[in-house]
């Protein structure tokens, strides 16, 4: 089991920290109002929705009823007469049905247009006056031509009304709120059928009246009333909401903020842009393609059906009649369907109902011959097609953007989609069955259905993910202006350490989450303090690429962002309530794995929070729109691709374009022409780009916008705030990115006018002046009306930049330095005057702002003291500009929060005095801020108090005057012959007039009642009133009290007589004995009672341990007194026990559990919970605390109750962030203590051990690791151990760095020809400010000497020839009767990439002085660098690059015996038992080598099947090998034990030499028993016991700061339940950032053998009812399940 503990944060010292003044312009207040309840605002909503739907939809269908009857009465003039009249043989009528289509088709568009220049209210009744004027004079037509004519001048003038009604709807409704209106709307069409059947039987008998045939009068007066109803149009029809008479103000504004949440823009002018929008989308022709499939069969009901029924059989004038009904029931399920359309906001699956629906009734007409059943078929197939045609108008109009674009979208698709009317007109030819018709439209309605599927699946996803947009952004009416002509653009539309800051819990308070690359943490700096507490801290079972917060306009808490190795974008919500992440949306758009195409690497959000840009190394860009739905909840939508091949992505970053159409910028490289040109010029040539790449939010894709050549060594972006300001002209920013490149940073805009400063460089003369600077972090800040820039270079130091700009235009840019601070990989500024510094290796600070540099000294670099504003010539550099280093000035540094990013080398030994359990020693860090870290199991304490007295006591209590006092006022110290009292005030002095005896030793002390004190002593009690009275009880003569508890109103006193006596405090203040008392049969050692639940009178349970080795739960309930309840055996006498209320996550969640903590003599604890209700005890645990008997103590931390534990060491158990921890305190040992609370220290603690008082506190609640440091002078390489001494031998060295000597003797030089140098500057702390850069090639290093008992460093060797260290071992060589040297690896003049020295040494040094000295005795050259060594059987075993050498020692160098050159790259590591040596080659995996000394050979015999990049090994056993790769691996491979004898038991190697080789390596291949990806590289691998007398187990340390534990199973029980329970947890414990997590922990090859703790131990975590699920699938119950956990645990490691 892997349990895995990873960089424990840590504070340090507590220090007191002025409060500093920020100018006000840093400090800001949150000024996000609260808005009006939900449930309020859509009753308003409602209530304005009626009054539109009551002066808009009467009206509206009004209109398209008259339409509709215009257009469809042709079908009932021809049964009417009109046919026999005008001799409309063959397809004449089809014809003149047909030519109303064409024109009608072609004029929407062109209508829609003329509707935005002419206004609603003009352009709509104009064409109707038109239409109706067409329609009376058609009935004065008396020739097929003629009437051919007049049909194409009513389509032409009927094409705008439905269009520009469905347009028209869409001004005054919501998206939600369409479908239900157009259905109202539509429902006229149907009426229009059932009406214009009614009507034309009513007309038909004005037959000759005036000269005119009845057909002639249908069209006549319908053409009248089409007239007259267009002229009342002028005068009652409204244009737009904010121009309808019939709202007042508050309603106007109501809806006008609807429209605008639901991203409807009010554009009312003109442009073409908008026409080619409509006409590029995709998406417009796939609803053209559903809408005219549509049409086909509507149109074809609305013509062909009085002829149909004319067929049955029926006469025309019933005919007439029975076309009533089929339209009748359309109406009635087109008004149906689109309310339920609206309320379940589903469009597809009821389009799909209505087309299966008619589908049946065109079956049924086509398979039948009977009038009847036909009948039946004909209502259905118009009742199923009708309402289809609202529902998908509604679909339609929802995902078009900006208003004419909407208009024309709609136009095209009502248009193209009546073509379908022509079709319409010639389908129905061959009666009476009208089998091409019915087939026809049987083939529209199944292409109609499949369509709506493909729209469904591909479609629809952009609809919901974009419901929202204009509410996710709070733009309302007062921005109209704003973006109205933006049009499709307009945001109206919705169609390895890192942190990051943000509201993330929705308070009004700023958290920084930061990711270690496994973990995410959520910290919280407090503002009053300025320190940083650790909110949570999670495994996330994956690799954190990358990670960014955002928040959506209008919103009042962020979100966190996280590319992944998972293939995965991941949306991260934060929950105060449960303290966890939880995830909001998870899109896969690649395959897991960290590659370089795949997404993951850079994320980029938009600064509106309306979208994200996810981005890999190479090609691929990945663009989501980020919203929030109807509930309020966000929402993301399907990806939009932004890709370049043959691109190499250096960085990304978005754009601040206001409401605009999202801008991400990117620095890209093509490498398209480098690829393919053999000659290398392509590649001198090859240019970076800085692309914009726009999100249009009309058309829902990503282009290109802008692309031109920047500085070739650009390497980040930086945001530029711009946009217009919501509530004024002004503008935010100019806009446009910060390109930082190696000297000097630009600024760049599209079509903008460039600005370029140079970087200052600091001014130390032993700088390399070739040296180049960059940017390495950096952070923008806004304030009101200004904003400003951090940016960090590579050496820590901070330059603020600002932008002098007027509106959009830039005008100056500026840099100056800031101050210094440690290399960060993330910057983080906080409203509240902070810095957050995430440093890449070492402890991370949170600063506070002192002031904003604005009027200090520094120079300033303006890009107008430049020619051309710094552009005149790109290509060249600009003058250097230099600064002078200085401490921190406008900074403070307020807290630092301790890190082991990175450990280097470790080592797990037990040196520590009084310690029974081994530490950690870990060289961490690099450069100059490396350190040497001592880590101990504990917690730290901070002592107060220290003070001698003047005996030896043998408890000590505090206690209150009364209940209401804040702090404690007495001490009371139990003597064995006396109590002495201690006042506390200003000073702790004694006190005799407490009323407590102080003649006699006491048992117990209590603050009881209101305002009385309770000393128990072995001869009675005393019971002190706030009058000074003093009521006493005596014991029986002959007796005497041995043990007491008590609370504030109980007390229960156990006799020698092994009785229990039982006081309760009444009503009046007064303490009764209960009449009678309890014998309990065996002598009484310990009892506890736990203390009165709030608004009870007593606590029902009191515990009694005796001397029989049980516990017994006894009642205190007034029925039941001191009756026994339950017992617990015990496996020794009890000597102490404390009963605790306390909260453990783990067994409930949401309630205090009640436990009995039991401490025994032999030093084992017991922990049970006590059942309130029964009294029963179930769920005991047990752990070793020590070799003394165990003393309990219930204080107070953090307001919540723990028990203090003393023993051999002193421990806690107590309740932090809602998971209970027991962790020992690293203090001296106890022998008894208490709570503490003064003004000084309210939450303290006071203890004695010995003669000493102590008062103390614990500072650091919730850290499992203790830490010592020791400052270094470079980065640690190794360290080892001495033997016989208690010293570390530590090599520390750094790359172009000058070492101490080397750095005077350049001052020296420079002084000397005649130079200025600044001393002061050259005499900068390296632990602050680095050490200056040499070139390439440079080393320095030491060796030093550390004392870990005490904490310092004994002595620093410095290596002289600029020779950096490698490796060192302490050797004993037999050649001296195995007196004991130390050899160093070191090399000359190396460079790391690619690894090379002038030469390589081996130093040999003589221990002096104990070993706090060393002595160089010889250097041994060799002919590479020498990464590794290991005394061997008296000599030196070394891995001098690819070869194996064994040395022994010589008087002037040590004396190579035998070198094996079979190893492929490097020996990195190396590890020894018998003659056997395991080599770590650097890309081969593990090797076997044996030593034949007989023949002086080094054999390799066996090596492992798979090439693996070995950074660390161990051997586990003689044949066993754990090891660790450079990928975050760890595996453990076995040697087959007989190959393992045969190899021995060759004398000289002959049988390996001439044995086969397999696989190209050895003859013998290991097997791989287990495999583990951890998620760090490996730096050391230790087999070691953890816990006196537990089992051994295998410890890693990795680059990140993790140190992990493989724990060996070794039962078949342990290993079923284990796997069972990680099964369980695999399916409930999903990955935050969607890693699967088998393929997480098989990274590289398959997990094997290996079940991940970490995981298993998140089932605490879990909810009760999953623990129970899981619990009960691996057959035991819960408590069995978190028991089992817990003692895998603590005996494996005892954490």
């Amino acid at each position: 089991m892997a349990a895995s503990f990873e960089d424990e944060k840590k504070s340090s010292d507590a220090k007191s920290i002025k409060s500093a003044t920020i100018m006000h312009d840093l400090v800001h207040k949150d000024e996000e109002a609260m808005t009006a309840s939900q449930r309020a605002l859509e009753i308003e909503r409602k209530k304005v929705l009626r009054k539109l739907d009551i002066h808009l939809l009467p009206f509206i269908s009004v209109l398209y009823l008259l339409s509709f009857l215009d257009r469809a009465n042709i079908g009932n003039a021809k049964i009417a007469g009109m046919a026999h009249d005008l001799h409309l043989d063959g397809l004449k009528y089809n014809i003149i049905a047909a030519v109303f289509f064409i024109p009608y088709a072609l004029a929407e568009v062109p209508s829609n247009i003329c509707l935005k220049l002419f206004r609603p209210s003009i352009w709509i009744p104009s064409i109707m006056v038109a239409w109706g004027l067409v329609m009376t004079l058609m009935c004065l037509c008396k020739t097929y031509e003629g009437l051919i004519v007049a049909r194409v001048f009513l389509g032409l003038t009927e094409a705008g009304l439905f269009p520009g009604i469905t347009f028209y709807l869409s001004l005054w409704y919501r998206k939600r709120d369409a479908a239900e209106r157009l259905a109202i709307f539509f429902s006229a069409a149907t009426i229009a059928g059932a009406f214009g059947g009614l009507l034309a039987y009513g007309i038909e008998h004005m037959e000759g009246i005036g000269g005119l045939y009845g057909w002639q009068w249908i069209f006549c007066l319908e053409g009248i009333a089409t007239v007259i109803f267009a002229c009342l149009s002028y005068f009652f029809m409204h244009d737009y909401p904010e121009t309808a008479s019939f709202l007042n103000d508050a309603d106007r504004k109501l809806v006008v903020d609807m429209l605008a949440e639901d991203r409807h823009g009010l554009a009312t002018e003109f442009s073409m842009k908008y026409v080619w929008q409509a006409i590029s989308d995709r998406k417009t022709y796939l609803q053209v393609g559903i809408y005219m499939s549509l049409l086909i069969p509507l149109y074809a009901i609305s013509l062909f059906t009085p002829t149909i029924v004319n067929e049955l059989g029926f006469s025309a004038a019933n005919a007439q009649l029975l076309t009533v009904p089929p339209f009748a029931c359309g109406c009635i399920l087109t008004l149906l369907i689109g309310i339920m359309s609206d309320r379940y906001n589903l469009r597809g699956p009821f389009v799909i109902g209505g087309c299966s629906l008619s589908l049946v009734g065109y079956i049924i007409l086509i398979s039948q011959n009977r009038p009847a059943a036909s009948y039946v078929g004909a209502i259905l197939s118009a009742a199923g097609v009708y309402p289809c045609v609202p529902v998908t108008l509604a679909w339609a109009g929802s995902n078009a953007g900006g208003d004419m674009r909407r208009g024309v979208a709609l136009a095209m698709v009502i248009g193209m989609g009546n073509l379908g009317g022509i079709c319409s007109s010639f389908i129905y030819l061959k009666p009476p069955r009208f089998f091409l018709g019915h087939g026809v439209i049987i083939g529209c309605l199944v292409s109609a259905i499949t369509l709506v599927c493909i729209a469904m699946w591909d479609y629809n996803k952009h609809n919901k993910a974009n419901i929202a947009r204009c509410q996710a952004e709070g733009i309302d009416e007062s921005r109209a202006e704003e973006f109205k002509k933006l049009g499709n653009e307009s945001p109206l539309f919705r169609a390895s350490i890192q942190s990051v800051v943000g509201n993330f819990s929705g308070a009004r308070q700023q958290e920084i989450i930061v990711s270690h690359g496994t973990r995410l943490e959520l910290l919280r700096p407090d503002p009053s303090s300025g320190k940083v507490s650790t909110v949570i801290s999670t495994d996330v079972f994956g690799s954190v690429r990358s990670l960014a917060a955002f928040r959506l306009t209008g919103g009042s808490k962020d979100y966190a962002i996280l590319g992944s190795d998972s293939g995965r974008i991941v949306i991260l919500d934060y929950d105060p309530k449960t303290s966890s992440f939880v995830k909001l949306h998870q899109e896969t758009f690649g395959k897991s794995g960290a590659r370089r195409i795949v997404p993951g690497q850079y994320l980029a959000t938009d600064p509106k929070g309306r979208s994200v840009m996810i981005a890999a190394m190479e090609k691929s860009k990945l663009v989501y729109i980020l919203n929030r739905d109807a509930a309020a909840n966000l929402t993301i939508s399907s990806p939009l691709e932004a890709h370049k091949s043959s691109a190499i992505i250096h960085n990304i970053v978005g754009v601040d374009v206001g409401f605009e159409n999202p801008i991400f910028a990117a620095l890209e490289v093509d490498y398209s022409e480098s690829d393919q040109d053999p000659t290398g010029e392509a590649f001198n040539r090859t240019e970076k780009m800085l692309t914009y790449y726009e999100l249009d939010l009309g058309l829902n894709h990503v282009v290109r916008k802008w692309s031109e050549p920047t500085d070739p060594r650009a390497n980040l972006l930086v945001q530029v705030p711009g946009g217009q300001l919501a509530s004024s002209d002004r503008y935010d920013g100019p806009s446009g990115v910060l390109v930082c490149c190696e000297d000097h940073i630009i600024y760049r805009h599209m079509n903008a006018p460039q600005h370029r400063v140079p970087i200052p460089r600091r001014k130390n003369p032993l700088e390399d002046p070739k040296r180049g600077v960059i940017i390495t972090a950096a952070v923008m800040h806004k304030m009101k009306g200004a904003f400003f820039f951090l940016l960090q270079s590579e050496d820590g130091d901070l330059f603020k930049v600002t932008i002098e700009h007027q509106e959009q235009d830039v005008t100056s840019l500026k840099i100056k330095y800031f101050d210094t601070v440690p290399v960060a990989s993330s910057l983080c500024i906080l409203k509240s005057g902070f810095l957050f510094v995430a440093s890449e290796f070492g402890n991370h600070h949170l600063y506070q702002f002192q002031k904003l540099g604005d009027d200090d000294d520094e120079p300033e670099f303006v890009s107008t003291q430049y020619p051309g504003d710094g552009m005149a010539d790109p290509s060249s550099p600009l003058p250097r500009a230099f600064f002078k280093p200085r401490p921190l000035d406008n900074l403070m540094l307020a807290d630092s929060l301790p890190s082991l990013h990175p450990i280097i080398d470790s080592k797990v030994l037990n040196l520590l005095p009084n310690s029974d359990t081994p530490q950690i020693f870990a060289a961490c860090g690099r450069g100059a801020r490396s350190t040497f870290r001592t880590l101990r199991h504990g917690l730290e304490v901070e002592e107060a108090v220290s003070s001698e007295l003047p005996g030896i006591p043998n408890a000590v209590w505090t206690t209150k005057r009364s209940e209401s006092d804040p702090y404690d006022s007495y001490i009371i110290l139990s003597f064995v012959n006396g109590t002495l009292v201690l006042s506390i005030g200003e000073t702790i002095e004694e006190v005799q007039d407490t009323g407590f005896l102080s003649s006699s030793p006491t048992i117990a002390v209590q603050q009881i009642g209101t305002d009385a004190l309770l000393q128990v002593h072995p001869h009675g009690l005393r019971h002190v009133l706030a009058d000074g009275r003093v009521n006493e009880w005596r014991v029986p003569q002959g007796k005497t009290i041995v043990t007491a508890t008590t609370n504030k109103r109980q007390v229960v006193a156990a006799l020698s007589s092994a009785e229990l006596v039982y006081f309760e405090l009444d009503l009046d203040g007064q303490l009764n004995e209960y009449q009678e008392r309890r014998a309990m049969g065996s002598t009484i050692l310990a009892l506890s009672i736990a203390e009165v639940p709030e608004g009870r009178q007593r606590t029902p349970y009191l515990a009694v341990g005796c001397e029989d080795q049980t516990v017994r739960i006894v009642s205190l309930d007034p029925e039941s007194t001191l009756v026994p309840i339950s017992l617990q055996a015990l496996t020794a006498p009890p000597s102490s026990i404390a009963i605790a209320e306390m909260l453990d996550a783990s067994i409930n969640k949401s309630q205090p559990t009640l436990f009995v903590n039991i401490g025994l003599q032999n030093g084992v604890l017991l922990r049970t919970v006590l059942d309130p209700m029964d009294g029963s005890l179930t769920d005991t645990r047990t752990r070793f605390l020590g070799t003394r008997p165990i003393k309990l103590v219930r204080v107070q931390i953090q307001k919540n109750p723990a028990i203090l534990a003393l023993s051999s060491r002193s421990w806690i158990n107590y309740t932090h962030q809602n998971m209970m921890h027991f962790t020992p305190l690293i203090y001296e040992n106890l022998d008894y203590a208490w709570g503490f609370s003064a003004e000084l220290s309210p939450e303290g603690l006071i203890g004695i051990a010995g003669n000493v008082l102590r008062i103390f506190t614990i500072p650091k609640l919730g850290t499992k690791l203790k830490e010592d440091v020791i400052p270094l002078s470079y980065t640690p390489r190794k360290f080892v151990t001495h033997p016989d001494n208690r010293f570390f031998y530590l090599i520390e060295g750094d790359h172009r760095t000058y070492s101490d000597a080397a750095a005077a003797e350049k001052i020296r030089t420079l002084k000397q020809s005649g130079t200025r140098v600044d001393e002061e500057v050259v005499n900068l702390p390296p632990v602050d400010f680095g050490r200056p850069k040499a070139p390439a090639g440079t080393w320095a290093a030491n060796i030093r000497i550390i004392d870990p008992v005490e904490g310092t460093t004994v002595a620093v060797v410095p290596i002289d020839g600029n020779e950096g260290v490698f490796s060192i071992a302490v050797v004993p060589f037999s050649a001296r009767k195995n007196e004991l040297h130390l050899v160093v690896g070191t090399a000359a003049d190396a460079t790391v990439s690619p690894r090379a020295c002038t030469s390589g040494y081996l130093r040999t040094y003589a221990f002096t002085n104990d070993g706090a000295g060393l002595e160089l005795l010889h250097k041994t050259e060799t002919d590479d660098v020498p990464l590794a060594l290991l005394a061997f059987q008296g000599r030196l075993v070394a891995g001098i690059g690819k070869s194996l050498r064994l040395y022994d020692i010589g008087k002037k160098k040590l004396l190579r015996k035998v070198e094996n050159k079979a190893f492929t790259s490097a020996v990195v590591t190396l590890a020894t038992q018998g003659s056997r040596i395991i080599v770590g080659d650097m890309q081969e995996s593990i090797q076997y080598v044996v030593y034949k000394e007989p023949e002086n050979r080094l054999l390799t015999f066996a090596d492992d099947s798979q090439s693996r990049w070995v950074t660390a090994s161990t051997m586990v056993d003689y044949n066993t090998v754990a090891a660790g790769d450079r990928f975050g691996n760890i595996f453990v491979n076995r040697l087959d034990p007989k190959v393992s004898d045969q190899v021995d038991d060759d004398p000289t190697g002959a049988g390996i030499l001439h044995e086969k080789p397999m696989l190209m390596g050895a003859p013998h291949k290991t097997e791989m028993l287990c495999h583990f990806h951890v998620g760090d590289l490996i730096t050391s691998i230790h087999k070691v016991s953890l816990v006196a007398g537990g089992r051994e187990v295998l410890l890693y340390t990795g680059l990140h700061g993790t140190i992990g534990i493989l724990v060996p199973l070794v039962s078949k029980e342990d290993v079923e339940f284990i796997q069972k329970l990680e099964e369980h947890m695999r399916q409930e414990m999903v990955s935050i950032v969607g890693r699967d997590h088998l393929a997480w922990r098989g990274y590289y090859a398959p997990v094997k053998a290996v079940v991940d703790g970490d995981l298993c131990e998140t089932f605490a975590g879990l909810p009760a009812s999953k623990q129970s699920a899981i619990a009960e699938g691996a057959d035991r119950t819960v408590g069995e399940v978190l028991k089992k956990l817990e003692q895998m645990r603590v005996t494996s490691s005892g954490l």
